[in-house]
């Protein structure tokens, strides 16, 4: 369980990496992939640098996965918003 707990602990870490690469490389799918993996995947105080998989999602329409991701943040927040209220 330790191990669990690490590597869980490890994400948001991970996380500002995947979406400072994506940054630096705004054409790499790889990248978008792995930041769209992540963002649905992580608790919401680490969500805002998400953003950068909107943008590439936006401007990279043929990555289905890509926008799938990105769609499915937008869900999410969008219900975590009106569960809210």
């Amino acid at each position: 369980m330790c191990g669990i707990r690490s590597a869980t602990q490890s994400i948001p870490k991970h996380f500002r990496s995947l979406a400072d690469l994506l940054h630096g490389d705004p054409n790499n799918g790889l990248y978008a992939e792995l930041l769209g993996m992540s963002c649905t995947a992580v608790a919401d105080s680490s969500k805002q640098r998400c953003d950068a998989l909107v943008i590439y999602a936006e401007t990279h329409p043929d990555d289905a996965k890509a926008a799938t991701y990105a769609a499915s943040m937008l869900f999410d927040r969008s219900s975590t918003y009106v569960a809210k209220e």
